[in-house]
């Protein structure tokens, strides 16, 4: 998930954070911020949702050939 948000979070570093040294933390403590953010709000939500909707992959038997 990191690199689904790692670009767009520097191009808007890139417009209001001056110096290669500032960017580089300030980026990526805010990409793991959202990163997180999006893991928590977003992915695992609809995880569940596909739990809730298909089973878990557990419970699931695959016979054996």
């Amino acid at each position: 998930m990191f690199d689904l948000w790692h670009y767009p979070v520097l191009r808007l570093l890139l417009k209001h954070v001056s110096g290669v040294y500032a960017q580089a933390p300030v980026g990526l403590i805010v990409t793991l911020i959202v990163t997180d953010l999006s893991w928590r709000f977003v992915e695992q939500p609809f995880l569940r949702l596909k739990e809730r909707r298909f089973g878990s992959p557990a419970t699931h038997t695959i016979a054996a050939t």
